[in-house]
């Protein structure tokens, strides 16, 4: 291209602090298709067995033309158009890579990682110091290198692949050097994966559990991400979403264990006595890494219902007078379904759902009329009064008490429909009995004043009749 320059400027360097940068030495290039130039730039007497740099910068060039360094390239390359010259430096001039590093990739979490480093000592006759930034948060180490020396090897362990919640994270590991011809400093990347921790064993109660008492749960675990934080996840079997515990001991002092409990409100399916649940158990890192699964089983059975306490209200009274019973009952299964049972002693059963609150207790008052004094034949009686309580997966509990039912005596008002008959005509009587035992019957005698006396029996509940 018409007017292409090379720029040529040497710097100074850390290794020599007396030297400045040189200003740029100018170049004009000549254009030329498969022609050869040689161009010479003298090196400045200042720099003349000093280490430096040398920058070349490239003017007014355009299309795909490019500067090669390497006597050799114009065999490979396709456009041989784009090669419009070749640099050759003189034997006065020593160049170098510089500090060239190599680091193990990639590196499991808590493993350790080797950094290689071979370099050109600018003064083999000093020493040289190695920094390293091992971009973990660990502090940046210094190695004093003897004279002459020209490789080194360090290692160190990753504990975890920072920042939390991802598979696996690179870490950009920058050395530098001073004494060194070329570039004094490197970056050398390698990627530290994450390790899935390991749930090693998930044990339960092996006893039979009441329901509403608590189950506990003990697991071991281990990972070799001794910074990693972790989190138990926990299927109880139980029907409910998996409940999660944080804030696991951290395993940098090897295999660790944990306990946990969960109270099992009901033993499911409704109607048996016992049932075996699946408790599944695994553990995931703050790295996405997740366990293998653990499972167990745990009985759980049925806990009967209590009648803690019934009382009866009066417990002397007349037929046909109420009477109020109260219960109060509980049981340690709050999912379950409560039914009670009274059988009142006068023939009457009575059944009736009971609502069980949070903690377990319930308390039901109810009223009933006593209908009579069983049994027939007595001025008044003992009845016993039963209250059977049942949940939902066969357990019950029973209680009875006594109350005192005294007879009534019934009241009985007659009247003739027609007061005056001629002979020979039939007469009728209405007679209403008035009596609060409604389960009661009556044996009804009539002397009709003609010297006829007749018996009748009139049944239960029945008010008015008519002889």
């Amino acid at each position: 291209t018409p007017g292409a320059q090379i720029q040529v400027t040497f710097k100074a360097t850390e290794l020599d602090p007396g030297l400045s940068d040189s200003g740029p030495f100018t170049v004009d290039l000549e254009p030329g298709f498969f022609t050869k130039r040689n161009y010479t730039v003298q090196v400045p007497d200042a720099f003349k067995g000093k280490t430096a740099l040398i920058e070349f910068k490239f003017a007014n060039l355009e299309g795909q033309t490019r500067v090669s360094f390497n006597e050799f390239d114009l065999p490979f390359v396709n456009d041989p158009t784009a090669l419009i010259s070749q640099l050759y430096f003189l034997d006065d001039i020593r160049f170098a890579k510089g500090i060239e590093a190599t680091l193990t990739n990639p590196v499991e979490e808590n493993a350790t990682a080797t950094l290689d480093l071979t370099f050109e000592a600018a003064d083999p006759t000093q020493p040289t110091n190695i920094t390293i930034d091992w971009r973990d948060g660990s502090p940046i180490e210094t190695h004093a290198l003897g004279a002459g020396v020209t490789t080194a090897s360090y290692t160190h362990q990753y504990l975890d692949d920072d920042p939390t919640g991802t598979p696996e994270d690179t870490k950009a590991v920058i050395v530098s050097a001073d004494n060194v011809i070329g570039g004094a400093s490197v970056i050398v990347e390698t990627v530290i994966r994450n390790k899935a921790p390991e749930l090693l064993t998930l044990t339960a109660n092996t006893t039979p559990v009441l329901e509403g008492h608590d189950v506990t749960i003990d697991v071991t675990y281990s990972d070799i991400g001794s910074a990693d934080t972790f989190t138990l996840v926990v299927d109880w079997g139980d029907g409910s979403a998996p409940v999660e515990y944080a804030n696991l001991p951290a395993t940098s002092g090897g295999v660790q264990s944990f306990t946990k409990t969960a109270q099992y409100r009901d033993d499911d399916p409704t109607g048996t006595p016992e049932d075996t649940y699946t408790i599944k158990a695994w553990i995931r890192d703050d790295d996405t890494g997740l366990s293998n699964e653990k499972t167990t089983t745990v009985t759980i059975r049925n806990a009967d219902p209590q009648i803690t306490a019934m009382t009866l209200t009066p417990t002397t009274l007349d037929e046909g007078d109420s009477v109020s019973l109260t219960v109060s009952y509980s049981d340690f299964g709050i999912d379950d379904v409560h039914t009670l049972i009274i059988e009142w002693g006068d023939g009457v059963t009575e059944t009736i759902g009971t609502p069980i609150d949070p903690s377990g207790n319930g308390t039901l008052t109810l009223s009933h009329v006593m209908l009579d004094d069983d049994p027939t034949g007595t001025s008044g009686d003992t009845v016993t009064v039963k209250v059977r309580l049942e949940d939902d997966d066969t357990g019950f509990d029973e209680e009875t008490r006594d109350i005192t039912v005294a007879n009534v005596e019934p009241v009985i008002t007659t009247a003739f429909t027609t007061a005056t008959i001629d002979e020979g005509m039939t007469a009728e009587l209405q007679v209403t009995i008035d009596d609060p035992g409604l389960a009661d019957t009556f044996d009804v005698e009539v002397d009709w004043g003609d010297g006829i006396v007749e018996q009748f029996t009139v049944g239960a509940g029945i008010v008015l009749s008519t002889f």
